[in-house]
């Protein structure tokens, strides 16, 4: 029996198959939320600056995960595996990073800013108040030979020496013993400004020369360290400024 190969009605067992396989591949659409995962992973490097955006590279993954469950249930109508993945890695690699960033930033900055602490305590202990002045706000006191007109409140630089805290440590001597008590509070932002809240207790070594019930006692400091974008401001260094516990909550 002869069959005519070239009778286009007649097909082949393959030839079948690859007209089913074809019909198929018709049908399949590539992963919309595949796509948004991946977009989202580029977008994840945003997240190192500011804490709001770390939701970029949750979002991205969790976008990711939700498409490979999709084109994993959709019996090969849904494509774009390779995409999803892609956006997976792209976007937990991006939140682990910025997580790491902001652990070591930390890391290096707070012993700044206790040296900066300990520094204006030590300036205030042995009596010199304008450098701590200074330090405080940026820029020198006022100059005491100078008339000036500083309104009702006065001379500035008069309103920080008595200040409880500067008061107390002015009246403390300067072998008072510093005690670093810990951090209350730490922030950042991403465009280069920190923030250390931290407690300290000055104990005066000796009462000599130092008015009983006041400044002989341990003295307790809530200190906050500041330091902006070098490109903010002329400031090279950290600005220290006491707290008054009442406020402390607030600010």
């Amino acid at each position: 029996m002869n069959v005519n190969l070239s009778n286009p009605d007649v097909h082949t067992p393959g030839s079948a198959a690859g007209d089913e396989a074809s019909q198929v591949a018709g049908y399949q659409s590539l992963s919309a939320l595949a796509i948004l995962g991946l977009l989202l992973g580029f977008a994840a490097p945003l997240a190192l600056f500011g804490k709001l955006l770390l939701i970029v590279p949750l979002a991205g993954a969790g976008i990711s995960l939700a498409a490979l469950r999709r084109i994993a249930v959709s019996e090969g109508a849904l494509v774009g595996r390779s995409i999803a993945i892609l956006g997976l890695i792209f976007s937990v690699a991006w939140g682990i990073g910025v997580v790491s960033h902001g652990a070591v930033t930390r890391q290096l900055r707070e012993p700044q800013a206790v040296a900066a602490a300990r520094h204006w305590i030590q300036l205030l202990l042995h009596g010199d108040a304008r450098t701590a002045y200074q330090i405080t706000y940026g820029g020198p006191p006022p100059d005491p030979d100078q008339a000036q007109d500083f309104g009702p409140e006065g001379n500035p630089f008069d309103r920080f020496r008595k200040m409880a805290e500067v008061e107390a440590l002015l009246g403390a001597g300067p072998d008072a013993s510093i005690r670093d008590d810990g951090t209350v509070r730490y922030g950042a932002q991403g465009d280069g400004e920190f923030y250390v809240r931290r407690r300290f207790t000055v104990t005066p070594r000796s009462t000599s020369g130092v008015e009983p019930g006041v400044h002989s006692q341990p003295v307790g400091l809530l200190l906050q360290m500041h330091r902006t974008a070098p490109l903010r401001t002329y400031l090279k260094s950290w600005q220290v400024m006491p707290i008054e516990e009442d406020n402390a909550a607030t600010r």
